[in-house]
């Protein structure tokens, strides 16, 4: 029924429209097929997503590049992946402005017939700063622990010794 294919489809396009990841959306020939507001705000497009639509996509990795800490690398793995028309997850991207996305790239298929591609992109930035503090955290921990003169040893909640210092070694005679 049309009535509910054109239902579906403004239900996914409201649906990726609203995702806080940045999408585009490619056909086979490069050309825009959808993008949303959150593409645009990443990458500091100053159109509305809808003037996007039908824009040839060729020569976008070449001029956004720029943007990138590694633009070089980040050419060569666009074209790595329009070529190979293989899934990838879970690309992390620096930006030349410091903040780190995290790139997925998924290529469309109908009746294996290759059809376009979808580009997610995720700002992971804060993310990457909480993983980083917390790694400096635990390394600060580990230094002090492993220099204090004193035992020191962690218990968990059902009574398992779960790290212990070198001097805790030595005093407990634990090898």
């Amino acid at each position: 029924n049309e009535s509910e294919l054109s239902k579906n489809i403004k239900r996914i396009t409201s649906l990726i429209g609203n995702l806080r990841s940045g999408i585009l959306v490619e056909n086979e020939n490069r050309e825009i097929v959808f993008t949303n507001e959150t593409f645009c705000k990443i990458f500091g497009i100053p159109v509305a997503p809808l003037q996007l639509i039908g824009a040839d996509c060729s020569s976008s990795a070449e001029e956004t590049k720029g943007l990138f800490k590694d633009p070089v690398g980040f050419i060569s793995r666009v074209n790595e992946l329009l070529e190979s028309k293989q899934q990838a997850t879970g690309d992390v991207l620096e930006m030349a402005d410091g903040r780190v996305l995290e790139r997925d790239f998924v290529p469309v298929f109908v009746d294996e017939t290759y059809r376009g591609h979808l580009w997610n992109y995720t700002d992971i930035t804060e993310k990457q700063r909480i993983i980083t503090a917390v790694a400096d955290s635990e390394a600060k921990s580990r230094l002090i622990m492993n220099s204090a003169l004193d035992a020191i040893i962690t218990i968990n909640h059902q009574g398992n010794v779960t790290l212990w210092n070198p001097q805790s070694e030595k005093i407990f005679g634990w090898t």
